[in-house]
């Protein structure tokens, strides 16, 4: 997530006239995580392109009025990874930007699990108020931003943690001991044990940030 933080200042610099859909709430980009189904719950847990995480934005919604939750449609998928990774970022890049033209007042948090999380912690600091992230593949141990049970570097861990360090303030990256995506772990199941483990902390933190 670091490297998109910078761009997001960059782009975001154009005025325009307050739109009448900027909302009085959060504006949550939501990132659904690999393989996960792109389509809406049809119960209405959450919207299209969040996936689970998307349940996430629900609950934080029901805190925080007028929120509105959006997807990031990009494939999410394993087999091509990197240009996966690469497409829902541009988007995401572009879902901030879009919104944030004629929004400049609005507040806006990033919400996603795995392939997205190494965009999100690039938004800049005037433009996202929180970023939550869990089974991050680029998780670094021992950092001030590390939330879960987790004390080993991924395979993909950054080599330069500068800037995720700049924005530790409203960063929360969640990875458990066992996670095969964020810990190198072979415990099967600790990737999808996220939100059930820690929804009610995650819900507090952005809640907490947006006061």
């Amino acid at each position: 997530m670091c490297g998109l933080l910078l761009t997001f200042g960059f782009l975001a610099v154009a005025t325009a006239t307050i739109d009448p859909d900027c909302t009085d709430g959060l504006y949550m980009i939501v990132a659904r995580g690999s393989e996960e189904q792109a389509a809406a719950s049809k119960n209405g847990l959450f919207p299209a392109n969040s996936g689970s995480p998307g349940y996430l934005a629900q609950l934080i919604a029901a805190r925080i009025k007028d929120s509105k939750v959006v997807g990031v449609e990009y494939p999410a998928t394993l087999d091509d990874y990197i240009p996966s990774e690469n497409e829902g970022a541009n988007v995401m890049l572009r879902l901030a930007n879009e919104y944030h033209a004629p929004c400049p007042d609005s507040k806006m948090a990033l919400l996603g699990y795995s392939q997205i999380c190494r965009e999100y912690a690039q938004a800049d600091a005037s433009l996202v108020i929180a970023a939550v992230l869990f089974g991050d593949p680029t998780h670094i141990a021992n950092t001030t931003y590390n939330r879960g049970t987790s004390v080993h570097n991924r395979i993909l861990a950054r080599t330069n943690n500068t800037v995720c360090r700049e924005y530790s303030d409203r960063m929360a990256s969640w990875c458990d001991k066992g996670d095969e995506f964020c810990d190198a772990g072979h415990v099967d199941g600790v990737h999808e044990l996220y939100l059930q483990r820690y929804n009610s902390t995650m819900v507090k933190y952005v809640v907490e940030r947006w006061r």
